[in-house]
């Protein structure tokens, strides 16, 4: 905290004045601990301790899964499901909903897009647990696809958080606003009324176009 930092940053501490003054007794940094990570009795690790920890941990499992599911009666969602085994699994786990997602192609940029592993997938389960889609979300007429293929519903990853650093909770509703709108104009070009009028053969949709799955299960992770 040179004194270009503070001059910097004094106007958002005088609209904070009661931050300011515990952080002048603290005598430093604000300290950025995970306090809901530490076992008890122990001291509260630190974010990048806490990640640090995170990556070094094994990949769930299945079972991991299902224990989770065990100790957690409320809504429950498993995000990253790209085959059709896979999805059966989570609902054999006691997944609610399932999200048909690769990350943005974080964990392999090979990985093909969502809305391609989506008709299989709910095909496989559409009818025991709710299917979202994420991933691929940019304008409207993308969610009425998305609907079209059999999604319950959509993720926009962090298109609300470009609205809102740009203009607060008005940047949000502007961002919601124009997907809402060319969700109506998608409609209307497909003459239909609603979401719920929606069906995949309202798409031309090339025979090539869902992900070739193999008939045989993947391996347990």
């Amino acid at each position: 905290m040179d004194l270009k930092a503070i001059l910097q940053f004094a106007p958002e501490g005088i609209v904070r004045p009661k931050y300011v003054l515990e952080w002048a007794r603290s005598g430093g940094l604000p300290d950025l601990t995970t306090p809901n990570l530490a076992a008890p009795g122990e001291d509260a690790p630190t974010f990048f301790g806490a990640y640090g920890e995170w990556m070094g941990t094994p990949l769930p499992t299945w079972e991991d899964i299902a224990w989770l599911r065990n100790e957690w009666d409320g809504p429950f969602a498993v995000k990253g499901i790209m085959h059709p085994d896979d999805a059966r699994r989570a609902v054999d786990a006691g997944a609610t909903a399932i999200s048909v997602s690769n990350h943005g192609g974080n964990n392999l940029d090979g990985t093909p897009a969502s809305i391609r592993a989506l008709p299989d997938i709910v095909k496989a389960v559409g009818g025991q647990t709710e299917v979202l889609l994420d991933g691929g979300i940019r304008r409207g007429g993308d969610v009425v696809k998305a609907l079209a293929l059999g999604a319950k519903a959509v993720m926009i990853g962090r298109a609300y958080l470009w609205g809102m650093a740009a203009n607060g909770e008005a940047g949000v509703v502007n961002v919601l606003s124009i997907l809402r709108s060319g969700i109506d104009e998608a409609l209307l070009g497909l003459g239909k009324s609603s979401i719920h009028d929606l069906t995949p053969d309202d798409l031309i949709v090339p025979e090539d176009f869902t992900r070739g799955h193999r008939a045989t299960a993947l391996p347990t992770p």
